[in-house]
C-alpha cells in the first residue's frame, strides 16, 4: 500500500510537472544533416555511361511544362504588436488576426498602437494614436506586403466587466489526476525506453499544399533593394526524375525531382528559393569551384556538386543540387526572399547533364517534393487565366466571374459591389485629388494597389481579364475567409455582398454603405442566375 502511495504522488509531480511544461514555449530542435554522399549516384561503372547517356537523352521526350513568374516579397505579417496600458487576449502572436482589449472606461476612444512588421518593405496603416467611435470599437491594423498582398489585424475593443474569468487550469488536472487514480495506478509501468531527439518539435506549420515557388526561375534577373530576383518571361523546364524508386538511372531510390532547364545551358538558367528562409550552406568560407562536368560517379560536394540548403520557418528544408561552377551567391547565414537567385543550373557533382536536383527534407529525411512544388503551380500571372468576353462590360465581368470558380452568390456580392465602385468599368477613375485620380479599375485600386496590378499582371492589367485576376489574388491571398465563402456560397448574396464591402471595400461611412450595398443587391440576382443575361 505504501508504495502504491508513493508512486501515485510521483506520478502525481510528474503530471503536473508535464502540464506546466506544454503551457510553456517549447524551442525548436533542428538537427539537419548535409545531404548524402554519393550513394545512390556513383553505382554506375563507366561501361554504362554510354546507355546511361542515351536513356537520360530519350527522358527529355517525357516533359512537363511548368510556366513561373516571381514578384516582390509576399511577407505581410505582423513581427511585434502591442497597445501602450493595455494587454492583448490572447499575447500576440503572427498567426493570429484578432485580439480584444479591456477598457474601464466605455468613453476612452483614443488608443496607441504600436506595430512592427516582420518585413521592413512591408508598409503598416492603422497604427499611431487612433480614435475609434463608440458606434464600432475596434481598431484594424492592415499591413501591405511588399507585392501588394493586404493582411488585417483586428482589435476589439471591451468592457472590462466583460473580461471572461480565468480558470486555474492546473487546479482541474490535479482534480481529474486524483478523480481517476484508482482506474490507472495499478497499471503503472517503469523501465527505459527509447527516445526521439525530435520529440518536441513542433511541425505544424509545414506547408503541404504546393504552396512553395517552382524552384528554376528565368534566365533574367532584377534587382530590388540589394536583393537579386529572377525576371522576364519563364523557362519551360522538364522533369527528367521523379521521386522514389529505381528509374533505370540509379541502383537506389531518388530522394528528390530533377528539372531540367530546357533549351537552357550551363550557368544560364537561374535557381531560386522556393520559399523564405535562412541558408545553411555552403558555409562562408566554403569554397565552391566544382567544374560541369559532372558524370555517374563524381563525388563532389558529397554526389550533388555545387549545392545549397535553406532551411525554412515551417519546419522543412529544401536542398537545391548540381548548380554551376562560380554561381552560387549566398552564404550560411543569409536571408533569402521567395523568388531571390541562390545560384544557376549547372552539372556538377553526379550528373549526367544540365539539371537542378531539388529536395525537400522534415526531422532530417527526405520527402515527396511533389508534395510541396508542382509543375502546374503557376504564378498568379497565369493563375486566374480564364476571361470570358460578353456583350458589355457588365456581361464579361459576370461571365469572367463565374468561369474561375465564384459561386452564384458570389458573384451576385461581386457583381453589386463592382457596380457601385466602378458601373464594371475597368479604366475609371475616381477619388480626385487636386484634379488628379487616385483610384482606378473596377474595383478603384488606389495608387500603390494599383502599382502592384500592373506589376503582377503586367502584360493585361488594363483589362477586365487581368483586373479580376488580380482581384482573385488579393482575395485567396489576403482574405482567405472571405474568399472562400464566395467561393461555396453558403452565405447568402446580401450577406457576401455586405462582408466583400465591409472588409474589402471599405468606404466611408462603413457599415452604412455596405448596408445599402447589401440591400441593391436583389438587383443583380435574375441576372447572374440567367447566365448573366
Amino acid at each position: 500500500m505504501k508504495l502504491k502511495i508513493s508512486l501515485f504522488f510521483i506520478t502525481l509531480i510528474c503530471i503536473v510537472s508535464i502540464v506546466s511544461l506544454s503551457f510553456a514555449e517549447t524551442p525548436r530542435l533542428v538537427d539537419i544533416p548535409v545531404p548524402p554522399n554519393s550513394a545512390g549516384y556513383a553505382d554506375f561503372t563507366e561501361e554504362d555511361a554510354a546507355e546511361i547517356e542515351k536513356k537520360y537523352e530519350e527522358s527529355k521526350n517525357n516533359t512537363v511544362t511548368a510556366e513561373y513568374y516571381v514578384g516582390k516579397s509576399s511577407d505581410n505579417y505582423l513581427k511585434s504588436l502591442s497597445i501602450e496600458g493595455y494587454e492583448l487576449y490572447p499575447k500576440f502572436s503572427r498567426q493570429n488576426e484578432t485580439y480584444t482589449i479591456y477598457v474601464k472606461d466605455d468613453n476612452v476612444n483614443t488608443f496607441n498602437v504600436l506595430a512592427e512588421a516582420d518585413n521592413e518593405n512591408a508598409k503598416i496603416e492603422g497604427i499611431g494614436n487612433v480614435s475609434v467611435s463608440q458606434e464600432e470599437r475596434i481598431i484594424n491594423i492592415k499591413v501591405t506586403a511588399e507585392n501588394g498582398d493586404l493582411k488585417v489585424y483586428t482589435i476589439n475593443i471591451e468592457n472590462e466587466a466583460d473580461k471572461p474569468k480565468k480558470i486555474n487550469i492546473y487546479m482541474i488536472v490535479i482534480f481529474i489526476v486524483i478523480l481517476t487514480s484508482p482506474l490507472w495506478i495499478d497499471n503503472l509501468e517503469f523501465g527505459g525506453s527509447s527516445g526521439n531527439s525530435y520529440a518536441y518539435n513542433d511541425y505544424s506549420k509545414i506547408k503541404e499544399k504546393n504552396t512553395y515557388w517552382w524552384p528554376v526561375g528565368s534566365s533574367e534577373t532584377r534587382e530590388e533593394n540589394g536583393i537579386i530576383y529572377a525576371d522576364g518571361e519563364p523557362v519551360s523546364t522538364t522533369i527528367t526524375s521523379e521521386y522514389g524508386g529505381d528509374d533505370g538511372f540509379r541502383t537506389s531510390d531518388h530522394n528528390g525531382l530533377d528539372i531540367s532547364p530546357g533549351t537552357g545551358g550551363i550557368g544560364t538558367v537561374n535557381v531560386i528559393a522556393v520559399e523564405a528562409g535562412t541558408i545553411i550552406y555552403p558555409n562562408n568560407d566554403t569554397d565552391i569551384q566544382y567544374e560541369d562536368n559532372g558524370y555517374y560517379g563524381n563525388t563532389d560536394g558529397g554526389g550533388f556538386g555545387n549545392y545549397v540548403m535553406i532551411a525554412h520557418d515551417d519546419g522543412t528544408t529544401t536542398v537545391y543540387g548540381h548548380m554551376a561552377k562560380n554561381s552560387i551567391i549566398v552564404r550560411t547565414g543569409d536571408k533569402v526572399e521567395q523568388g531571390q537567385v541562390i545560384g544557376k543550373i549547372g552539372n556538377s557533382g553526379s550528373s549526367t547533364g544540365a539539371h537542378l536536383h531539388f529536395g525537400v527534407m522534415i526531422n532530417g529525411s527526405y520527402v515527396d517534393p511533389s508534395n510541396y512544388i508542382s509543375a502546374t503551380n503557376t504564378r498568379p500571372k497565369s493563375k486566374y487565366g480564364n476571361t470570358i468576353t460578353g456583350d458589355s462590360n457588365k456581361q464579361s465581368v459576370c461571365l469572367t466571374l463565374k468561369a474561375n470558380g465564384i459561386s452564384e452568390n458570389g458573384v451576385i456580392a461581386l457583381m453589386t459591389n463592382i457596380n457601385h465602385e466602378s458601373s464594371c468599368n475597368y479604366e475609371a477613375l475616381g477619388d480626385y485629388s487636386n484634379g488628379v485620380a487616385t483610384s482606378y479599375g473596377l474595383c478603384q485600386w488606389h495608387n500603390e494597389r494599383w502599382n502592384n496590378l500592373k506589376t503582377t499582371f503586367p502584360n493585361n492589367y488594363n483589362t477586365i481579364g487581368g483586373q479580376i485576376s488580380f482581384l482573385l489574388y488579393e482575395l485567396e491571398n489576403g482574405y482567405s475567409t472571405l474568399y472562400n465563402n464566395l467561393n461555396n456560397g453558403n452565405a447568402s448574396s446580401g450577406d457576401l455582398t455586405y462582408d466583400f464591402c465591409y472588409n474589402f471595400e471599405r468606404p466611408a461611412d462603413t457599415k452604412n454603405t455596405c448596408t445599402k450595398r447589401k440591400e441593391s443587391s436583389s438587383s443583380f440576382v435574375d441576372y447572374v442566375k440567367n447566365g448573366c443575361k
